[in-house]
């Protein structure tokens, strides 16, 4: 299960906010607990490397600090790099970065030569790191400005706790037996004064008790069923699994022993009150696709949970009170509009599809764009649109493509040397607003790293399959007329 969430604040008055003046809690001692054998990542950093780039840094007694006790706390692991690439949690840093870059134009916070190394490296659909030179330095320079950009972001908190900081990136592995425990028992990173204040994180943790109580007292049964869907009237073996199904989710009441083998109505009110709770239509049937969901063994919706609670360290804490946030919940298929931090409406939506999945990321929303342009991304083009066209020319007119030239001037005639030219990235492609844009009316616009916003589709009758998951990675929004409102 995942998550994106993308956040704007439309009333803010423009007020520089107050800075908060810090007390600075002592440096965290060396973690000698943390070895080859318990660390989160394989990759050490030697701690003179550490001291160099502080001395020739010359940061100030507080940054300098904060680095070593960062690095103490994990026993010099690295923090952004790993031998498989980049970590989620770094690209989640660098799109909050970029975020807070984008509405506060705090150049402060920015390194141009680092943000294009970085920028490419998510491009890339794997990265080879080696612990050498070029990534330690990295590193370095990434936990400099992941200080930097909390005490700008955060300048004016006071709750903010600049120590909880050390506890965003993992440091030891942790069975699931034991994130589970730490978590309940609020120890170490999931200890309260590390702890995101962000409602979401806490309502995963009530979640996970549930969940683990259920674990606890054997799990749930799974269902099996012959037939495609079962609804009121039918009669099988399946029944019953399926009520003691729901059953050990708090779907429905009753003793094990009294339950018949009859699909009725209370059953399929259970059923909806699940499906409603996992973002199903409400159709009072059971159907297989459906099943597939329900007979997910608790062991991996626990991990799911604490997937999503390590995701929740990186979301934006809370709205301002007069501010509005949209919320996409990937896997439910649903924008949440919250106003005031509190739920207002919601509309369905269209996600990525597998191997195009929709990146978690937050975003601040700064555009509507009517009628737009869609310039196709390189890969589609390459992948998809290219070899469409050299098979079929005439799917070029129909739906309003033309070619940008480097000079960004439009090209509106199709040729074989235009194709090469878009597959050698010198000419791109681009689609004319009109009734077959891909983006259809409206685009709103949140820069991010992956190029994902939220736009209007002319593919409207999508939005009436239960499972929504049919784009390149954008979100289509139902009715992008009240989201402009």
């Amino acid at each position: 299960m995942t998550l994106l969430i993308a956040s704007c604040r439309f009333f803010e008055n423009g007020e520089k906010p107050k800075r908060v003046i810090r007390v600075e809690k002592p440096p965290t001692r060396v973690d000698v607990t943390i070895d080859t054998s318990n660390a989160f990542n394989s990759m050490f950093i030697d701690s003179n490397l550490v001291n160099g780039f502080l001395a020739k840094e010359n940061l100030g007694d507080t940054m300098t600090n904060r680095i070593k006790s960062f690095y103490n706390s994990r026993n010099y692991q690295f923090g952004w790099f790993s031998p498989e690439g980049l970590p989620e949690h770094t690209i989640s840093f660098w799109n909050m970065l970029k975020n807070y870059l984008n509405y506060s134009k705090d150049s402060s916070v920015y390194d141009k030569k680092l943000a294009k190394v970085i920028d490419a490296m998510m491009q890339e659909d794997s990265v080879r790191v080696k612990n050498d030179s070029t990534y330690q330095n990295l590193e370095l320079e990434l936990t400099k400005y992941f200080y930097l950009y909390a005490d700008h972001a955060y300048a004016d908190d006071e709750n903010f706790d600049m120590k909880a900081l050390e506890w965003y990136i993992p440091k030891k592995k942790l069975t699931v037996e034991g994130m589970v425990d730490s978590v309940l028992d609020r120890k170490g990173q999931y200890a309260d004064e590390f702890a995101p204040t962000n409602p979401q994180y806490t309502r995963l943790r009530d979640r996970l008790q549930k969940y683990k109580d259920i674990k606890a007292a054997g799990g749930w049964p799974v269902v099996h069923t012959k037939v495609e869907e079962m609804k009121k009237g039918y009669k099988a073996d399946a029944v019953v699994e399926l009520k003691k199904r729901l059953k050990a989710e708090g779907f429905m009441d009753g003793e094990d022993s009294s339950f018949t083998n009859e699909y009725d109505d209370v059953v399929s009110g259970a059923v909806n009150a699940m499906k409603r709770t996992y973002g199903y239509k409400e159709d009072g049937k059971a159907g297989k696709t459906w099943l597939k969901e329900v007979n997910i063994p608790v062991e991996e919706r626990i991990q799911q949970i604490l997937i999503n609670m390590e995701r929740m360290r990186w979301i934006p804490l809370q709205t301002k009170d007069t501010g509005r946030a949209i919320m996409v919940n990937i896997p439910e298929y649903k924008l949440h509009v919250y106003e005031g931090g509190k739920p207002a409406w919601d509309m369905d939506v269209v996600v990525g599809k597998e191997g195009n999945n929709t990146t978690v990321f937050t975003g601040r929303l700064n555009q509507i764009v009517f009628s737009p342009y869609w310039n196709v991304p390189p890969s589609i083009a390459r992948e998809e649109t290219v070899p469409r066209l050299r098979r079929d020319s005439a799917y070029f007119t129909q739906q309003g493509f033309e070619f940008v030239n480097s000079s960004g001037q439009a090209v509106t005639d199709l040729s074989q040397d235009h194709l090469n030219a878009v597959m050698q990235g010198t000419m791109r492609l681009r689609q004319r607003p009109g009734p077959r844009n891909a983006l259809g009316d409206i685009k709103f616009v949140f820069p991010n790293h992956s190029n994902i916003y939220l736009h209007h589709t002319p593919s409207t009758q999508l939005f009436a399959r239960e499972r929504r998951d049919f784009s390149h990675g954008c979100i289509r929004v139902e009715d992008p007329v009240a989201l402009a409102r």
